[in-house]
């Protein structure tokens, strides 16, 4: 069983020919359209250079701890780029018509799914990477001090150690989600401007609107209300006794499963929804803030699969009539 499980693995990551890929496309990104391309290239890359220096040494010149604002910037960052990376993953391949020699060769559906993946878990990786010096110089910076009506009193960092490492913990959990659910999409699409339309508008739904549907649950805006005094709230005690239990357990979830709600409430020691009046309910989600890493990492589980057995309906005929 050990045998058979490392000739798996060597064939998915160390003999798989799609590894290759990300050194394919980015060859194909520097050479694109010619010697204006190629400056077009340059000039977006130094203009991301000198912002990236501004960044680091205005954190190095002030002191300011802007780990807060970093983490969003990162967030934003990863859920545009990495859809932007995935959407043609599959259905630009057929639209270039390379696909069907692609299913030609010896190449597994595994192998195709794991390739298309592997150079993205490294650009989500390298820009972990990146933004990991600016994140650990506003923590360790000395100058968290901010005056008062006797002087400089100093503070502490807005965020601990462990606290960035979670966030970068749930920030690549949630890219590589993303990337899985746009291969899978683009699995299932033969156009590429397809599979783009419905990750935009899957993100938009699940980001934007899914926290506005809640914000107006019961028409208070109870649920995301950080002062709300839930103990008091009868029409929200009634509606957890009553019958629509489930749809405020979803509701809550949803919210939950938010990245940027969890990066929102990263520096509170308590669960915004955690009030007295929560803690003694057996519906409630306990720890679901503590394991939100581990349920983006099921869900590209689950996508990944999903995309392998798409690949396999559409090998199969090739390899029937081979």
């Amino acid at each position: 069983m050990n045998t058979g499980n490392s000739t798996l693995l060597r064939a998915l990551f160390q003999d798989n020919p799609m590894a290759l890929e990300g050194t394919r496309v980015w060859r194909r990104f520097l050479r694109t359209g010619g010697e204006t391309g190629r400056a077009v290239n340059v000039v977006v890359i130094g203009l991301f250079s000198i912002l990236y220096l501004w960044l680091l040494g205005t954190i190095l010149h002030y002191g300011e701890d802007w780990s807060g604002g970093l983490l969003y910037l990162e967030a934003i960052l990863l859920t545009l780029a990495v859809p932007a990376s995935m959407y043609a993953a599959v259905s630009g391949e057929r639209e270039r018509l390379t696909w069907d020699s692609l299913l030609m060769t010896r190449l597994s559906p595994g192998q195709i799914v794991i390739g298309k993946l592997l150079w993205r878990v490294a650009f989500i990786g390298g820009i972990l990477l990146l933004f990991l010096p600016l994140l650990l110089l506003c923590h360790f910076m000395p100058g968290h001090a901010r005056p008062d009506s006797t002087g400089y009193v100093v503070r502490d960092a807005d965020y601990t150690l462990a606290q960035m490492g979670y966030a970068q913990a749930l920030l690549f959990s949630w890219a590589l989600a993303l990337a899985s659910f746009c291969l899978w999409v683009s699995t299932k699409t033969k156009r590429s401007i397809t599979t783009l339309a419905v990750a935009t508008v899957s993100l938009l739904s699940f980001l934007v609107l899914v926290p506005m549907l809640t914000a107006l649950f019961g028409g208070k805006c109870e649920l995301l209300a950080r002062d709300h005094d839930y103990s008091t709230s009868y029409s929200y005690q009634a509606r957890l006794e009553s019958g629509y239990a489930p749809l405020a357990v979803l509701s809550t979830g949803l919210i939950h499963l938010n990245p940027f709600y969890q990066l929102y409430s990263l520096s509170y020691e308590d669960d915004l929804f955690s009030t007295s009046s929560l803690k003694q309910d057996a519906w409630r989600i306990w720890g679901l803030n503590d394991v939100m890493p581990l349920i983006y990492f099921g869900a590209s589980g689950l996508f990944l699969l999903g995309a392998w057995r798409t690949l396999q309906t559409l090998e199969a005929p090739r390899r029937t009539l081979g």
